[in-house]
């Protein structure tokens, strides 16, 4: 189970739950680097995403490339039994795509990147808020409150190359960001 924590308007990301990727089943003995997400419903602006990559030098471009970018995409179905989802991807450089449904759609998003070291190892973040609003047009987010259920999982991913990899927070049964039976069990909780 992971939580998407709910709060009316701010958080301290850093008190964020956190869901790490752990599966790499198709990387047996290979490169398997850790990322992370922390995801808040910030009921005044949208859905919160903070995701870090522990990789020192990660493949990446000034324009996201699904298959030469390392990437940490996240999935989210706002329902426990539907199969409408929104992934969103990102590499390194803050470079993204959001996609419905496995379908690219344009949506303009404030990317913040870091970079840095930590007792973990060298790392790369990225930071964004998608809007209410959007959200809202394509979503139930209106039943994001205590308690609700629904599904998501996020993954860290390399498709080509000597370090490619795919690894994901809750156990895939596809070789794809986009399946809907890779998506967990996620619990919206009050922050």
């Amino acid at each position: 189970m992971f939580y998407l924590c709910i709060a009316p308007d701010t958080v301290t990301v850093d008190t964020l739950p956190v869901a790490e990727t752990i599966y790499y089943p198709w990387a047996i003995d290979s490169y398997n680097p850790m990322a992370f997400a922390r995801c808040a419903w910030i009921e005044s602006e949208g859905l919160l995403l903070n995701l870090q990559a522990f990789e020192r030098y990660p493949a990446s471009s000034e324009k996201l490339d699904l298959d030469n970018n390392s990437c940490v995409a996240v999935s989210f179905s706002f329902t426990k039994n539907s199969n409408g989802v929104l992934t969103a991807v990102f590499n390194a450089n803050g470079q993204y795509q959001i996609f419905i449904n496995a379908e690219p759609v344009e949506l303009p998003l404030d990317i913040y990147t870091d970079v840095g070291l930590l007792p973990k190892g060298h790392y790369w973040s990225v930071q964004t808020c998608i809007p209410r609003s959007f959200l809202q047009q394509h979503f139930p987010v209106s039943n994001l409150k205590n308690g609700h259920k629904m599904k998501g999982n996020i993954y860290k991913f390399l498709r080509t190359g000597e370090k490619s990899h795919l690894g994901s927070a809750a156990p895939m049964q596809q070789e794809s960001i986009f399946a809907f039976e890779n998506l967990g069990d996620w619990l919206a909780v009050n922050y």
